[in-house]
Parts: C-alpha cells; sequence; structure tokens
C-alpha cells in the first residue's frame, strides 16, 4: 500500500513551574492528534529533528547554534 504523509511542527509548550507537565505535553499532543483525525490523517509517529544554525553574515563573529524541533507525521493511503 501506499502513502502520502503530513509532518507537523509540534509547538513549543510554556507551562508554569511546578504545573504538571507532563498532562500538558500530553494534552497538546492529543489536540495535535484529533485535529489532524478529523481531516482522515492516521498517525504515524514523532521525530527530534537536530538542525544547525548558522550566522546569518559571513563575518559576524557569531558560532554556529544547534537546536532540535519535535515533528508529528500522520500518513493517508493513496
Amino acid at each position: 500500500m501506499s502513502y502520502k504523509y503530513k509532518v507537523v511542527q509540534v509547538p513549543s509548550l510554556e507551562v508554569v513551574r511546578g504545573a504538571q507537565v507532563g498532562d500538558a505535553v500530553a494534552q497538546c499532543l492529543e489536540t495535535i492528534l484529533n485535529r489532524h483525525a478529523q481531516e482522515g490523517w492516521e498517525f504515524y509517529r514523532v521525530d527530534c529533528i537536530g538542525v544547525r544554525l548558522f550566522p546569518q553574515a559571513e563575518f559576524s563573529g557569531h558560532m554556529d547554534a544547534h537546536t532540535s524541533f519535535h515533528v508529528v507525521t500522520f500518513r493517508k493511503p493513496v
């Protein structure tokens, strides 16, 4: 079977210190999954993608930086 895929970035969460962080993360993911399920997308996986950021100007004096983004992948049969 062939699939088409849709990848969605998970937004950054702002949580008050001492709050139930796990619950906030679960709620965020649940919202994303349900929203796309209503459009017929099947949840496939969650990944963390590393990104290397380069300075904008060649001689800016800043070092490269590294960051990461979490994405959710959905699929649909074609």
